[in-house]
């Protein structure tokens, strides 16, 4: 693949991960997972998914698309907030 051609479910996930580092591991693990096809979902999960303020507790897009880190039930937010 060359990386001026990348998928566009790749292009939008990268556009929306907090954390910008190793785009090509990120892509590799992108591939490896088969995210292509759940693109628009795991897109909207990385919206919602609950993470870090401190920007060093932020995985890498490839560990985290590799750890399925996007079916984490309990990090992805509902858009509820609890008053408390």
């Amino acid at each position: 693949m060359n990386r001026n051609n990348l998928p566009p479910g790749f292009l939008k996930f990268w556009s929306r991960y907090p954390k910008k580092r190793d785009k090509g591991s990120a892509y590799r693990a992108w591939v490896k997972n088969g995210c292509e096809q759940d693109a628009d979902r795991i897109c909207d999960i990385v919206e919602r998914y609950q993470f870090s303020d401190d920007p060093q507790f932020i995985k890498y897009p490839a560990t985290w698309l590799n750890a399925w880190c996007f079916e984490d039930e309990d990090m992805i937010s509902q858009g509820v907030q609890d008053d408390w």
